[in-house]
This record gives structure tokens, C-alpha cells and sequence, in this order.
């Protein structure tokens, strides 16, 4: 009995610490896919100047971004502030025809709550997130799962909003996830930033 019930307890923890190595396996994974992404984003670096094409240095990021985290969509949304709507101006995935140019409520959604607050929002489950609105999922017939959205503000300026929805494996993006796409829109922000500077 008692060797009976030490090979169940080693099986067991056989298992668990084969399940935690898979685990850290992946975790390790992304840390270098991130690492990748980093350097990329680095090496687009002397692209930001003034006369830049901000929408191919943004589209360029946004791919870059995707690439690390594991998702294949994303977009770039800027405020239209006379008619307080957001415009999907750059999108990634495979929705992107149908989304571009698309028009929301500035105020709606994950994305407005983003844009009211000037803070960013991790959502793992939008199922459970009182903010998150179906409205765009219902046009494309998509199904959003998870998303990072990262308003884009320099000084007292709004831009827009960056946002990516859904990991490739239909896991939940991570607080690493969201550190990635913080960066990049940061660096989308100083590309509006200095387009905008070169028409003014």
C-alpha cells in the first residue's frame, strides 16, 4: 500500500513539474520573441522623423508588435475630434479590409474607455469586462477573446488609441503582453507626433 501510494504521489508530481516546464518553456518562448520585436522596433527607429509615412512606420510597428505577443490582429484607431468618432486607420489580421476607415463612438467600448480615461486596459476575459462593447465584432463577425488597448497621448494631445485583440494560441494576453504594446505606443505616438509637426 504505502509503495502503491508512492509511485501515485510520484507520478503525480512527475506530471505537474512536466506541465510547469512546458509552461516556462513557452513563457521563454515569447521572452525571446519579445526580445526580437525590441530589437526590431530599435532598428525602426531612425525611420520617426518628419516626413516620415506615418501609417507605413505605424503598420510596420504594429506587425512587429503581433509578431511578439502572438496575436495576428491589431489596429491603430485615431480621434476624429470634430465628430468624437475613432477611425481604424491602420489594422492588421485578417479583418483588416473590412475594418479600415470603420468609424466608432469615440466614447464606446474598451477603446473609448482607453481614450476617456488616458490610461490603458488589459482585458483577458471581454466576456467578463463591463466596458467592452460587441458593436464591431457584430460588423465583421469576429470574436474578440482578449485585447490590450493603450490610449496614444503626448503632453495634453490624444491621438488614438492602439489596440490588439486575441492571442494566436486563445490564451489570455499577459501584463508582458501589455509592456510590449506600452512601448510600441509610445513609439506610435512620437510618429503621429512628428507627422503632425511636418504639416503644421
Amino acid at each position: 500500500m504505502v509503495i502503491s501510494n508512492s509511485m501515485h504521489y510520484l507520478q503525480t508530481e512527475n506530471s505537474r513539474l512536466r506541465e510547469a516546464n512546458a509552461r516556462m518553456a513557452e513563457r521563454l518562448h515569447r521572452l525571446q520573441h519579445a526580445l526580437r520585436a525590441l530589437n526590431h522596433l530599435l532598428d525602426l527607429l531612425p525611420e520617426i522623423t518628419p516626413e516620415s509615412d506615418a501609417l507605413a512606420v505605424v503598420y510596420r510597428l504594429l506587425e512587429t508588435t503581433l509578431q511578439a505577443i502572438g496575436s495576428e490582429n491589431g489596429s491603430l484607431l485615431l480621434l476624429d475630434e470634430e465628430k468624437n468618432e475613432l477611425v481604424f486607420a491602420a489594422v492588421a489580421g485578417p479583418y483588416a479590409e473590412p475594418l479600415q476607415g470603420y468609424r466608432i463612438p469615440a466614447d464606446e467600448g474598451v477603446v473609448g474607455w482607453c481614450i476617456t480615461n488616458r490610461q490603458p486596459r488589459l482585458v483577458a476575459d471581454v466576456r467578463l469586462d463591463p466596458y467592452f462593447s460587441p458593436a464591431v465584432d457584430r460588423y465583421t463577425t469576429f470574436q474578440t477573446q482578449s485585447l490590450i488597448a493603450i490610449p496614444l497621448v503626448k503632453e495634453e494631445r490624444i491621438y488614438g488609441a492602439l489596440e490588439v485583440v486575441n492571442t494566436t494560441s486563445g490564451e489570455p494576453f499577459t501584463e508582458e503582453d501589455e509592456d510590449i504594446v506600452r512601448l510600441v505606443a509610445y513609439l506610435t505616438t512620437e510618429v503621429l507626433a512628428r507627422a503632425e509637426q511636418a504639416m503644421a
